[in-house]
């Protein structure tokens, strides 16, 4: 009811005690107007700022705006978003969509792909897709030179929500095993006392 599944810990002590390090893939790529918000790719997650838009099922390699939409790639796959971050279409290779991609490019609003088998072209719609050699060379999307703590902090919380971290304290799990036992020796010391009351009321009672 709390929505505690859905909140990240972002404490980074509690990150470090549950040793949980940095993404391996961490990137942020700037945003186009000073409205926008940055996009930042860390492994398979996708944020618009500070919120999760993507689990992609492999890592990501690039994102950035175009017109009125948000692409995201990785290796197979094409993600379009709107502006707000809801996710509108996946394109694969059964939509038309090139294989084994490496990079995308934004030259004149249309969109390039680099692949492994050469350079493609999306029409105005993204649905088709050619084979095209650029007249000039294209400036593939780079994300910005280094990555701010916060926003590893940020890539690290997706790992460890408040629910989980109340259900290991609650079980005994947040200390380690041993404390498990711990946890459940009070259990039973509680239900003996408990039980030891009630027959000790019990044999006191006067008789009718």
């Amino acid at each position: 009811d709390f929505g505690l599944a859905k909140t990240p810990v972002s404490q980074g002590w509690i990150l470090d005690y549950y040793g949980i390090p940095a993404p391996a893939h961490i990137a942020q790529f700037p945003s186009n107007t000073d409205n926008s918000k940055p996009l930042i790719i860390a492994n398979n997650l996708l944020w618009l700022d500070d919120k999760l838009i993507l689990e992609a099922p492999d890592t990501l390699i690039s994102a950035a705006y175009l017109a009125n939409m948000l692409i995201a790639i990785d290796t197979n796959q094409a993600y379009l978003f709107d502006l707000a971050g809801n996710l509108q279409e996946t394109q694969n290779h059964s939509t038309g969509l090139p294989r084994r991609l490496t990079a995308m490019a934004i030259d004149d609003h249309r969109l390039w792909l680099d692949t492994d088998s050469g350079t493609y072209q999306a029409d105005e719609q993204l649905i088709d897709w050619q084979a095209v050699k650029p007249d000039t060379p294209l400036s593939w999307v780079k994300p910005l030179a280094s990555v701010d703590e916060k926003t590893i902090l940020q890539a690290r919380s997706a790992n460890l929500n408040w629910q989980q971290l109340l259900l290991d304290l609650h079980s005994g799990r947040l200390f380690g095993a041993f404390t498990v036992w711990i946890w459940d020796v009070f259990a039973l010391a509680l239900l003996l006392v408990s039980f030891s009351g009630f027959w000790i009321w019990y044999k006191q009672k006067p008789p009718r």
